[in-house]
């Protein structure tokens, strides 16, 4: 089996000429530069098992991630030439002061209605 990270290809013929045949692929690699002990990784590799598979779009996630960046890049540009404007809401301090004090408010009502029916409650004896 290839290693993560590792892959194998090839556009030297069409699959219908390579279908039938069954490989057997050695691999062998120096894990130390001028080193004489040589690492292998030994399958084998049958075409069959290829049939009516296909692929929609990139199947390299490195080609995955170029196109999101193009795509990105694409639906910025007019942005950043200033031909389209970005939709911001934008908050000052006041703004979120205000909003905290409302919700704060709203806090302490839904206490003190909840107080007040468990008094209403403990005076009728439930």
């Amino acid at each position: 089996m290839l290693k993560n990270g590792q892959s194998l290809t090839s556009n030297l013929c069409k699959y219908e000429q390579i279908k039938d045949q069954i490989y057997n692929i050695n691999i062998s690699w120096a894990s130390k530069p001028k080193s004489n002990d040589r690492e292998t990784n030994e399958y084998v590799y049958d075409m069959a098992t290829f049939e009516g598979i296909s692929y929609l779009g990139a199947r390299s996630p490195l080609t995955q991630i170029a196109e999101q960046i193009k795509g990105i890049r694409e639906d910025w540009k007019p942005i950043a030439q200033g031909a389209k404007k970005v939709k911001a809401d934008v908050y000052t301090s006041s703004d979120r002061n205000e909003e905290r004090t409302y919700l704060q408010e709203q806090h302490d009502l839904a206490i003190k209605r909840r107080d007040e029916k468990r008094e209403k409650r403990l005076e009728s004896g439930e």
